[in-house]
């Protein structure tokens, strides 16, 4: 063992299922509050342990859009100097058992090689795909040997990692987070701003706009959330577009549709993603595209619903509009799912300290 607590022995180690040592967590990502990276901070800290947040994003608000913009496509520049230099004064000043990178893209190999000498476990999780431009950076290319364990989300993500010299890959699931994914009584202003026949929440693609704009042209009432929608072109999907939602309004946006739309993303070559979790575990009615790893999540017609294409997209779409009692049951029973696999953030982050504790026991 390395570092200020090389004295401990194997049978301190945290055990599964929870139990043993609370640990000082130092946690970096993007921490806005009811972003997923936010979520797993505040699932550490349901599990008992101390975490210490250092979000990346201030470190961007006092440059012009344009020097923003150049320092983010590059992966350098001062605002990222700015944004290690802090990390390695927080390892220095907290002496933490653990560092936990989320996305780390912006995290210098420098800093993690540095933490290595003096933290006992250092991980990191990210829910993308590591292997696409927007999610990677040569630094995080270049520190996934210092890793005592690295998490993906993604199956086709697990032998690449090892190829690229993780030393230890583990694939976890999607989650939710029980304080915010849960069914919500909507006031009378949550129903007129989230109430709808069908809700897509996510990022714009060109197959997501065409779908909607197919659905729109049906006459379907149909609510458009997430980022970068202003790359729609067609007049209706614009005109759906709600703007983005976070947290508590996310979960209100789910419970407040009939049907809830689970696209995957080709671009991340997804087969499962966070809504596909997020919407049943608000005790919400999920219609997902058909995919072996949402099959294995819920089960067809019975905890969520599924289309493969867009003919058997509209027709599921009319027909489960016209099934409001099954919907509702399909609804529960994904719920109850969600409950009985331990989807939940909280059982899926207690499983990555277990992992990342006997990745130093083996």
């Amino acid at each position: 063992m390395r570092g200020k607590n090389a004295s401990r022995s194997e049978l301190d180690f945290p055990q599964p299922g929870g139990q043993g040592l609370k640990m000082r967590i130092l946690y970096t990502g993007q921490l806005t509050r009811g972003h997923t990276c936010d979520l797993r901070a505040r699932a550490l800290e349901r599990l008992g342990h101390e975490v210490i947040g250092i979000d990346y994003l201030p470190y961007c608000e006092q440059y012009s859009w344009i020097s923003k913009h150049l320092q983010w496509r590059l992966r350098t520049g001062p605002m990222m100097a700015a944004y290690n230099n802090e990390l390695e004064n927080a390892i220095r000043i907290h002496r933490p058992d653990i560092l936990w990178i989320d996305k780390g893209m912006f995290v210098s190999p420098s800093v993690t090689r540095k933490a290595r000498e003096s933290v006992e476990w250092l991980i990191h999780y990210s829910p993308d795909n590591y292997f696409i431009r927007q999610n990677n950076s040569r630094h995080l290319l270049a520190s996934l040997p210092l890793y005592d364990l690295v998490v993906t989300t993604k199956t086709s993500n697990v032998i690449r990692l090892r190829d690229a010299g993780a030393r230890r890959v583990m694939l976890s699931g999607n989650a939710f987070d029980p304080e915010v994914h849960k069914p919500i009584e909507l006031s009378d202003e949550d129903r007129q701003n989230y109430e709808c026949d069908v809700s897509f929440i996510g990022r714009w693609e060109p197959l997501r706009e065409l779908w909607l704009n197919e659905l729109l042209s049906i006459g379907f009432n149909v609510s458009v959330r997430g980022f970068a929608w202003n790359r729609a072109r067609r007049s209706a999907v614009r005109r759906a577009f709600k703007g983005p939602v976070l947290g508590l309004d996310y979960a209100k946006a789910i419970n407040g549709a009939k049907i809830n739309l689970a696209f995957l993303s080709r671009a991340a070559q997804d087969s499962v993603t966070q809504r596909s979790v997020e919407i049943p575990a608000c005790g919400a009615f999920m219609l997902a595209e058909r995919t072996q790893e949402h099959l294995d999540h819920f089960r067809e017609d019975v905890e969520a619903a599924y289309f493969t294409g867009l003919d058997e997209l509209k027709s599921r779409v009319e027909y489960y509009l016209r099934e409001s009692a099954l919907r509702q049951r399909i609804a529960q029973a994904g719920r109850e799912r969600c409950l009985q696999s331990a989807y939940s953030y909280d059982a899926r982050l207690q499983d990555i300290l277990d992992e990342a504790f006997r990745s130093r026991a083996d």
